[in-house]
Protein backbone atom coordinates (compact mmCIF):
# COMPACT_ATOMS: atom_id res chain seq x y z
CA UNK A 1 0.00 0.00 0.00
CA UNK A 2 1.63 3.27 -1.10
CA UNK A 3 1.79 6.43 1.02
CA UNK A 4 -1.06 8.11 -0.87
CA UNK A 5 -3.51 5.41 0.26
CA UNK A 6 -4.64 5.49 3.88
CA UNK A 7 -7.28 2.72 3.73
CA UNK A 8 -7.52 -0.16 1.28
CA UNK A 9 -10.53 -2.44 0.89
CA UNK A 10 -9.66 -5.55 -1.13
CA UNK A 11 -12.44 -7.84 -2.42
CA UNK A 12 -14.37 -7.52 0.84
CA UNK A 13 -17.50 -9.53 1.48
CA UNK A 14 -19.56 -9.32 4.64
CA UNK A 15 -22.37 -11.51 5.92
CA UNK A 16 -24.60 -11.56 8.98
CA UNK A 17 -26.73 -14.36 10.36
CA UNK A 18 -30.50 -13.78 10.35
CA UNK A 19 -32.95 -14.95 13.00
CA UNK A 20 -33.71 -18.08 10.98
CA UNK A 21 -29.96 -18.88 10.93
CA UNK A 22 -29.40 -18.07 7.26
CA UNK A 23 -26.54 -15.96 5.91
CA UNK A 24 -27.40 -12.52 4.53
CA UNK A 25 -24.83 -10.98 2.17
CA UNK A 26 -24.32 -7.26 2.93
CA UNK A 27 -21.09 -6.44 1.06
CA UNK A 28 -20.32 -8.27 -2.16
CA UNK A 29 -16.70 -8.20 -3.40
CA UNK A 30 -16.03 -4.50 -2.66
CA UNK A 31 -12.62 -3.09 -3.61
CA UNK A 32 -11.83 0.56 -2.86
CA UNK A 33 -8.80 2.69 -2.04
CA UNK A 34 -9.25 5.78 0.15
CA UNK A 35 -6.62 8.38 -0.57
CA UNK A 36 -4.88 10.30 2.17
CA UNK A 37 -6.42 13.77 2.57
CA UNK A 38 -9.46 13.20 0.36
CA UNK A 39 -13.13 13.79 1.13
CA UNK A 40 -14.99 10.65 0.07
CA UNK A 41 -18.79 10.46 0.15
CA UNK A 42 -20.49 7.06 0.11
CA UNK A 43 -24.10 7.10 -1.08
CA UNK A 44 -26.78 4.47 -1.24
CA UNK A 45 -30.30 3.60 -0.24
CA UNK A 46 -31.08 2.02 3.13
CA UNK A 47 -29.77 -1.53 3.07
CA UNK A 48 -27.19 -0.83 0.37
CA UNK A 49 -24.30 -1.72 2.71
CA UNK A 50 -22.81 1.74 3.22
CA UNK A 51 -22.93 1.72 7.05
CA UNK A 52 -21.53 -1.80 7.10
CA UNK A 53 -18.67 -0.60 4.91
CA UNK A 54 -18.00 2.27 7.33
CA UNK A 55 -17.72 -0.11 10.28
CA UNK A 56 -15.09 -2.15 8.46
CA UNK A 57 -12.77 0.86 8.30
CA UNK A 58 -11.87 0.74 11.98
CA UNK A 59 -12.53 -2.94 12.69
CA UNK A 60 -15.92 -2.57 14.40
CA UNK A 61 -16.79 -5.25 11.84
CA UNK A 62 -14.36 -7.68 10.23
CA UNK A 63 -14.72 -8.97 6.67
CA UNK A 64 -16.17 -12.40 5.97
CA UNK A 65 -13.84 -12.48 2.99
CA UNK A 66 -11.14 -10.21 1.60
CA UNK A 67 -9.03 -7.71 3.54
CA UNK A 68 -9.19 -4.20 4.94
CA UNK A 69 -5.91 -2.35 5.49
CA UNK A 70 -5.39 0.87 7.48
CA UNK A 71 -1.97 2.40 6.86
CA UNK A 72 -0.78 -1.08 5.93
CA UNK A 73 -2.29 -2.70 9.06
CA UNK A 74 -4.61 -5.67 8.64
CA UNK A 75 -7.85 -5.02 10.58
CA UNK A 76 -8.11 -8.71 11.49
CA UNK A 77 -4.86 -8.53 13.49
CA UNK A 78 -6.06 -8.19 17.10
CA UNK A 79 -2.68 -6.88 18.24
CA UNK A 80 -3.13 -3.87 15.93
CA UNK A 81 -6.72 -3.09 16.93
CA UNK A 82 -5.88 -0.22 19.30
CA UNK A 83 -3.63 1.47 16.73
CA UNK A 84 -6.17 1.00 13.92
CA UNK A 85 -8.92 2.63 15.99
CA UNK A 86 -6.58 5.44 16.95
CA UNK A 87 -5.96 6.12 13.25
CA UNK A 88 -9.62 5.89 12.18
CA UNK A 89 -12.20 7.75 14.28
CA UNK A 90 -15.94 7.11 13.96
CA UNK A 91 -18.86 9.52 14.38
CA UNK A 92 -22.30 7.93 14.39
CA UNK A 93 -25.84 9.01 13.61
CA UNK A 94 -27.11 9.79 17.11
CA UNK A 95 -24.85 12.25 18.96
CA UNK A 96 -26.53 11.49 22.30
CA UNK A 97 -25.10 7.97 22.15
CA UNK A 98 -21.55 9.36 21.94
CA UNK A 99 -21.63 11.89 24.77
CA UNK A 100 -20.05 10.57 27.97
CA UNK A 101 -19.67 13.63 30.22
CA UNK A 102 -21.81 16.41 31.67
CA UNK A 103 -19.39 19.14 30.49
CA UNK A 104 -18.42 19.74 26.85
CA UNK A 105 -14.65 20.06 27.36
CA UNK A 106 -14.58 16.96 29.59
CA UNK A 107 -16.39 15.01 26.90
CA UNK A 108 -13.81 16.04 24.31
CA UNK A 109 -10.97 15.14 26.69
CA UNK A 110 -12.30 11.62 27.24
CA UNK A 111 -10.68 10.07 24.15
CA UNK A 112 -7.17 11.52 24.63
CA UNK A 113 -7.26 10.53 28.32
CA UNK A 114 -7.90 6.92 27.28
CA UNK A 115 -4.93 7.16 24.92
CA UNK A 116 -2.69 8.09 27.84
CA UNK A 117 -1.99 11.61 26.57
CA UNK A 118 -0.41 13.99 29.11
CA UNK A 119 -2.62 16.55 30.89
CA UNK A 120 -0.90 19.49 29.19
CA UNK A 121 -1.30 17.91 25.76
CA UNK A 122 -4.95 17.09 26.46
CA UNK A 123 -5.61 20.73 27.32
CA UNK A 124 -4.04 21.84 24.05
CA UNK A 125 -5.94 19.24 22.02
CA UNK A 126 -9.29 20.12 23.61
CA UNK A 127 -8.78 23.81 22.91
CA UNK A 128 -7.80 23.10 19.30
CA UNK A 129 -10.77 20.77 18.78
CA UNK A 130 -13.21 23.28 20.27
CA UNK A 131 -11.89 25.97 17.97
CA UNK A 132 -12.03 23.65 14.95
CA UNK A 133 -15.76 22.97 15.43
CA UNK A 134 -16.58 26.52 16.54
CA UNK A 135 -17.68 25.66 20.07
CA UNK A 136 -15.06 27.35 22.27
CA UNK A 137 -17.68 29.50 24.00
CA UNK A 138 -19.64 26.35 24.93
CA UNK A 139 -16.77 24.49 26.61
CA UNK A 140 -18.29 24.76 30.12
CA UNK A 141 -21.83 23.89 29.04
CA UNK A 142 -23.59 20.57 29.37
CA UNK A 143 -23.59 18.86 25.95
CA UNK A 144 -27.09 17.59 26.64
CA UNK A 145 -28.37 21.17 26.68
CA UNK A 146 -27.05 21.92 23.17
CA UNK A 147 -28.86 21.68 19.84
CA UNK A 148 -28.59 18.53 17.75
CA UNK A 149 -26.05 20.11 15.41
CA UNK A 150 -23.95 21.37 18.32
CA UNK A 151 -24.02 17.93 19.97
CA UNK A 152 -22.78 16.34 16.79
CA UNK A 153 -20.00 18.92 16.57
CA UNK A 154 -18.99 18.01 20.16
CA UNK A 155 -18.82 14.36 19.07
CA UNK A 156 -16.66 15.35 16.09
CA UNK A 157 -14.42 17.44 18.37
CA UNK A 158 -13.93 14.40 20.59
CA UNK A 159 -12.64 12.49 17.57
CA UNK A 160 -10.43 15.39 16.43
CA UNK A 161 -8.80 15.52 19.87
CA UNK A 162 -7.64 11.94 19.37
CA UNK A 163 -5.71 13.08 16.26
CA UNK A 164 -6.83 10.33 13.86
CA UNK A 165 -5.70 10.14 10.25
CA UNK A 166 -9.26 9.44 9.07
CA UNK A 167 -12.69 10.51 10.32
CA UNK A 168 -15.58 8.30 9.24
CA UNK A 169 -19.01 9.87 9.72
CA UNK A 170 -21.91 7.42 9.47
CA UNK A 171 -25.09 9.36 8.60
CA UNK A 172 -24.08 12.19 10.98
CA UNK A 173 -26.86 14.55 9.87
CA UNK A 174 -29.73 12.04 9.61
CA UNK A 175 -31.31 13.16 12.91
CA UNK A 176 -30.66 16.89 12.51
CA UNK A 177 -32.72 19.81 11.26
CA UNK A 178 -31.45 21.83 8.25
CA UNK A 179 -29.51 24.27 10.46
CA UNK A 180 -27.80 21.41 12.30
CA UNK A 181 -27.00 19.68 9.02
CA UNK A 182 -25.37 22.86 7.68
CA UNK A 183 -23.28 23.20 10.88
CA UNK A 184 -22.00 19.64 10.63
CA UNK A 185 -21.25 19.89 6.90
CA UNK A 186 -19.30 23.11 7.45
CA UNK A 187 -17.31 21.34 10.17
CA UNK A 188 -16.52 18.43 7.86
CA UNK A 189 -15.29 20.77 5.16
CA UNK A 190 -13.07 22.55 7.69
CA UNK A 191 -11.58 19.23 8.83
CA UNK A 192 -10.81 18.23 5.27
CA UNK A 193 -9.77 21.47 3.60
CA UNK A 194 -8.55 23.33 6.70
CA UNK A 195 -6.53 20.71 8.58
CA UNK A 196 -6.22 18.17 5.72
CA UNK A 197 -7.86 15.27 7.53
CA UNK A 198 -9.20 12.38 5.46
CA UNK A 199 -13.00 12.41 5.68
CA UNK A 200 -15.33 9.56 4.76
CA UNK A 201 -18.99 10.60 4.82
CA UNK A 202 -21.72 7.96 4.73
CA UNK A 203 -24.99 9.60 3.74
CA UNK A 204 -28.26 9.22 1.87
CA UNK A 205 -28.54 12.99 1.33
CA UNK A 206 -27.41 13.47 -2.25
CA UNK A 207 -26.73 17.19 -1.82
CA UNK A 208 -24.18 16.47 0.94
CA UNK A 209 -22.02 14.52 -1.51
CA UNK A 210 -21.62 17.56 -3.78
CA UNK A 211 -18.78 18.87 -1.60
CA UNK A 212 -16.78 15.63 -1.75
CA UNK A 213 -13.71 15.03 -3.90
CA UNK A 214 -15.08 11.63 -4.86
CA UNK A 215 -18.42 9.86 -4.63
CA UNK A 216 -19.04 6.12 -4.40
CA UNK A 217 -22.52 4.68 -4.77
CA UNK A 218 -23.39 1.30 -3.25
CA UNK A 219 -26.32 -0.85 -4.30
CA UNK A 220 -27.14 -4.29 -2.89
CA UNK A 221 -23.66 -4.51 -1.41
CA UNK A 222 -21.87 -3.76 -4.67
CA UNK A 223 -19.94 -0.69 -5.80
CA UNK A 224 -22.24 0.64 -8.53
CA UNK A 225 -20.64 4.00 -9.36
CA UNK A 226 -17.45 5.85 -8.44
CA UNK A 227 -16.01 9.16 -9.56
CA UNK A 228 -16.15 12.90 -9.09
CA UNK A 229 -19.52 14.38 -7.99
CA UNK A 230 -19.97 15.83 -11.48
CA UNK A 231 -19.38 12.49 -13.20
CA UNK A 232 -21.55 10.48 -10.80
CA UNK A 233 -24.44 12.94 -10.91
CA UNK A 234 -24.32 12.97 -14.70
CA UNK A 235 -25.45 9.31 -14.58
CA UNK A 236 -29.11 10.23 -14.04
CA UNK A 237 -30.62 7.07 -15.51
CA UNK A 238 -28.32 4.80 -13.51
CA UNK A 239 -29.03 6.68 -10.30
CA UNK A 240 -32.78 6.41 -10.93
CA UNK A 241 -32.45 2.64 -11.41
CA UNK A 242 -30.63 2.54 -8.06
CA UNK A 243 -33.50 4.42 -6.41
CA UNK A 244 -31.60 7.68 -6.01
CA UNK A 245 -32.47 11.19 -7.17
CA UNK A 246 -30.20 14.01 -8.27
CA UNK A 247 -29.49 16.95 -5.95
CA UNK A 248 -31.91 19.82 -6.77
CA UNK A 249 -29.40 22.02 -8.63
CA UNK A 250 -28.05 19.07 -10.61
CA UNK A 251 -31.59 18.03 -11.57
CA UNK A 252 -32.41 21.54 -12.83
CA UNK A 253 -29.13 21.72 -14.75
CA UNK A 254 -29.82 18.32 -16.30
CA UNK A 255 -33.26 19.48 -17.41
CA UNK A 256 -31.82 22.61 -19.00
CA UNK A 257 -29.19 20.57 -20.85
CA UNK A 258 -31.98 18.40 -22.27
CA UNK A 259 -33.57 21.60 -23.59
CA UNK A 260 -30.34 22.44 -25.36
CA UNK A 261 -28.76 24.90 -22.96
CA UNK A 262 -25.00 24.26 -22.55
CA UNK A 263 -25.02 24.13 -18.75
CA UNK A 264 -21.72 22.64 -17.46
CA UNK A 265 -21.96 19.25 -15.77
CA UNK A 266 -20.20 20.59 -12.70
CA UNK A 267 -23.14 22.89 -11.87
CA UNK A 268 -24.13 21.02 -8.73
CA UNK A 269 -24.99 23.90 -6.38
CA UNK A 270 -27.59 26.63 -6.69
CA UNK A 271 -24.84 29.28 -6.74
CA UNK A 272 -23.04 27.58 -9.64
CA UNK A 273 -26.33 27.10 -11.48
CA UNK A 274 -27.28 30.75 -11.02
CA UNK A 275 -24.00 31.87 -12.57
CA UNK A 276 -24.46 29.47 -15.47
CA UNK A 277 -27.99 30.60 -16.36
CA UNK A 278 -27.48 34.35 -15.86
CA UNK A 279 -26.53 34.94 -19.52
CA UNK A 280 -29.73 33.19 -20.65
CA UNK A 281 -31.87 35.17 -18.20
CA UNK A 282 -30.57 38.37 -19.84
CA UNK A 283 -31.58 36.94 -23.21
CA UNK A 284 -34.99 35.91 -21.89
CA UNK A 285 -34.31 32.19 -22.46
CA UNK A 286 -34.99 32.28 -26.22
CA UNK A 287 -36.62 29.25 -27.80
CA UNK A 288 -33.77 28.92 -30.26
CA UNK A 289 -30.47 28.20 -28.50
Amino acid sequence: MDNSTVCRIEHVTSHYTTEDDTQKLVLDDISLDIRRGEFLAVLGRNGSGKSTLAKHLNAILLPSGGKVWVDGMDTTDEELLFEIRRRVGMVFQNPDNQLVSSVVEDDIAFGPENLGVSREEIRARVDEALEAVGLTEYKDRSPHMLSGGQKQRVAIAGIIAMRPDVVVLDEPTAMLDPKGRDEVMETMMLLNKGIHMTVVLITHFMEEAIMADRVCVLSDGKLALSGSPASVFSEEETLQKLGLTLPPAAAIAQGLRKEGYPIPKDCLTMDALAKAICPYLKEGFPCSH
